[in-house]
């Protein structure tokens, strides 16, 4: 896998959204498949066009990803994924539920997402990744700010 693959070798961080919350329980479920999809243009089902981009090859499986579609709000054709104005997507500090800080980030990384979490109302989970010295594994641990 190259270097860029997923947070640029574990210096990154990722954020978990709350599922829950209206706007993010209508993630849907990649499919994971051996065939490419092709869209079928003469039908209008939004389920049947979005399956390439809800789409990857079988090795990817055991990510069990899901997707949020935004759509730009003056090319809008469906209400039911997010909208965007100028690409740009409003995400509030409550939907945010957990970040996770990859294993090799460096330590101002950490710093100042501890810094902007704690000027904020909102106390999502913090945790950092650490190698686990026995096998071939990564494990979360909790930071507190």
């Amino acid at each position: 896998m190259g270097e860029d693959h997923y947070a640029r070798s574990h210096s990154g961080m990722c954020i978990g959204f709350r599922t829950t919350h209206g706007d993010f329980s209508g993630a849907l479920k990649v499919e994971y498949s051996e065939d490419l999809p092709v869209p079928d243009i003469d039908n209008e089902a939004l389920g049947t066009n979005l399956r390439p981009l809800l789409s990857k090859p079988k090795d990817w499986a055991y990510e069990n990803e899901f997707r949020l579609i935004a759509q730009e709000r003056n090319q809008c054709v469906a209400s039911e994924t997010f909208i965007t104005d100028n690409g740009d997507l409003k995400i509030y500090p409550s939907f945010i539920e957990s970040i996770i800080i990859g294993c090799r980030a460096p330590r101002k990384t950490i710093d100042l997402i501890r810094k902007i979490l704690s000027g904020t109302p909102v106390r999502p989970s913090l945790f950092q990744m650490k190698r686990n010295t026995q096998k071939f594994a990564l494990t979360p641990e909790r930071i507190l700010y």
